[in-house]
C-alpha cells in the first residue's frame, strides 16, 4: 500500500495537508484554490468572486473542517510549488453541511466525497488525477472512526465504505478518469453521481 502522506511520481510529491492547517499552508491552498476557479470555472459549484472576498478565517474553516481531508500535488523541480488538489469529505463533514446527496446513496454505507479535484493545465496527462484519487482511496480504506466494539457484528460485516462525486454530464474528461478508477454512474438531473466502494 502506498503512504498517503508522501507519494513520489518523478517530480511531484503528494502530500495530506495538516490540521490545523498552518499560515503557509493556508496561503498556499486559497492560491490555488482561487487559480483553479479563475482557471477552469465551470468545473466547480462555487465562483472566482465568491471565494475572493473570503476572510482567513473562512479560508480556516472550510480547510480544517471536521471530517475533511486535504491531498496536494506539488511539484519538486519549482520549489514544491502546489500545482493540484482534492479533499474528501467524510462521514463527519457530510453530517454537519448541507448536501444534496441522493437518499439511495446516503443508505449504502459510509460515505466520502471527492471535492475539488483539480490540476493545473500545465501538468494535465500525467497522472496525478489518478494518483490523486488513489490516494484517497488508500486515506479511505484506513479510516476508522472509533472502536468497531461499540458496533454488533452482523452490523460489521455490512458497513461499505463508499467514494463517491457529482459530476457534470459535460464534463467528459472527468467523468472518464473517475470510471477509469472503478466509479458507476448514478444519473440525477443534470449531473451524474459517482459511487465506487472501497474496501
Amino acid at each position: 500500500m502506498e503512504d498517503v502522506t508522501k507519494l513520489k511520481l518523478i517530480h511531484y510529491a503528494i502530500f495530506l495537508i495538516p490540521i490545523p492547517s498552518s499560515e503557509s499552508d493556508l496561503a498556499k491552498f486559497s492560491s490555488l484554490r482561487l487559480l483553479a476557479l479563475r482557471t477552469d470555472p465551470s468545473l466547480f459549484g462555487s465562483t472566482y468572486a465568491r471565494e475572493l472576498a473570503f476572510t482567513p478565517e473562512i479560508w480556516r474553516s472550510s480547510l480544517d473542517l471536521d471530517g475533511r481531508v486535504t491531498f496536494v500535488v506539488s511539484d519538486d523541480e519549482r520549489g514544491g510549488k502546489w500545482i493540484g488538489t482534492m479533499s474528501l469529505l467524510g462521514p463527519d463533514a457530510l453530517r454537519n453541511i448541507p448536501h444534496d446527496i441522493p437518499k439511495e446513496i446516503l443508505r449504502r454505507g459510509e460515505l466520502f466525497n471527492v471535492v475539488g479535484l483539480w490540476v493545473h493545465p500545465d501538468h494535465r496527462g500525467q497522472g496525478l488525477g489518478s494518483r490523486l484519487v488513489r490516494a484517497g482511496f488508500d486515506y479511505v480504506k484506513n479510516y476508522s472512526r472509533g472502536s468497531m466494539e461499540d458496533i454488533s457484528m452482523d452490523n460489521k460485516l455490512c458497513i461499505e465504505k463508499l467514494v463517491m462525486l457529482k459530476a457534470s454530464k459535460d464534463n467528459e474528461g472527468a467523468r472518464a478518469l473517475y470510471a477509469k478508477e472503478g466509479f458507476l454512474e448514478w444519473e440525477d438531473g443534470d449531473a451524474a453521481w459517482m459511487i465506487r466502494t472501497v474496501s
